[in-house]
């Protein structure tokens, strides 16, 4: 009984554990499908050259970095087109394969992995992004700063290609600003980089705790099956020594009344005797 009421509580979690499973599998879909259309890996002409080189399964730039929480627009105002490249070990590998490229724009970043946003200076917008160290002339001479009043404050001493960006996406330098309100199709693509990585790290988990629940599921209706089995095999040899000691209790019982019987005729004997002692 022990064992059937947590075979039932580790039923009713294992079941839990799928349901989540999926819940999080479903999140999983939803943002790649999402992150494939803004990193123009959908369907078209230059992601049909790219199946047919080979370069298709290639990790798009934006799937490369890892940028401080808040600075998120910033990255993805300077990148731009940029967050579609599709990375690729050296340049020399595709040039040769342009001439069959007939229409289309496709962008290609060679770059080995670079330190995790050291040695840069703390005041950069480099500084708050990881990624392949080939990065570093996309945001050479860009300074990072909270506020539009601190970037303002900072154009005056700007020198020549040098620019000061905000957290907000606010890019100005010494006799330019650039702003941009409507909606990009890069816009929240870094972050949603970032949720896909946490969400894929909740299913390994999730799947992780899944196994485990169904391995003690499956253990645990192993060992009720085992004690079913003895149970049964227990109620049979109970039957049998069950029909033994009816057996025996009516052997018993026998004995009982033929002893009572014999009991009965020595008193009768004894009394006989008695009246013939007495007339002898």
């Amino acid at each position: 009984q022990s064992q059937r009421v947590r075979e039932r509580e580790v039923a009713e979690s294992a079941q839990a554990a799928r349901r989540a499973t999926q819940e999080v599998e479903g999140r999983i879909v939803s943002l790649e499908a999402l992150q494939r259309a803004a990193l123009g890996q959908g369907q078209g002409r230059v992601v049909d050259w790219l199946e047919s080189r080979g370069l298709a399964r290639n990790p798009r730039l934006a799937q490369q970095l890892s940028v401080d929480s808040g600075w998120e627009r910033a990255v993805e105002t300077v990148l731009g087109a940029y967050l579609e490249a599709v990375c690729i070990d050296s340049i020399d590998d595709v040039a040769g394969l342009l001439e069959s490229l007939s229409s289309g724009t496709v962008t290609f970043f060679a770059a080995g992995q670079g330190p995790a946003g050291t040695g840069y200076g703390q005041e950069t917008l480099r500084a708050r992004v990881q990624g392949p160290a080939g990065l570093d002339p996309l945001f050479e001479g860009i300074i990072a700063t909270d506020g539009l009043a601190d970037a303002l404050a900072i154009r005056p001493r700007l020198r020549a290609g040098q620019s000061v960006i905000t957290r907000e996406g606010i890019w100005i330098g010494p006799d330019w600003l650039r702003v941009s309100r409507d909606r990009d199709v890069h816009e929240g693509v870094i972050e949603r980089e970032h949720a896909l990585r946490g969400q894929r790290a909740e299913l390994g988990q999730q799947q992780s705790r899944q196994r485990a629940l169904e391995d003690e599921l499956a253990a645990l209706r192993a060992t009720i099956q085992d004690t079913e089995d003895r149970i049964a095999a227990e109620q049979v040899e109970l039957s049998r020594v069950g029909a033994d000691h009816m057996s025996a209790r009516s052997q018993l019982d026998g004995l009982r009344a033929r002893a009572e019987q014999r009991n009965a005729r020595m008193q009768q004997l004894a009394t006989e005797l008695a009246e013939l002692e007495a007339a002898l």
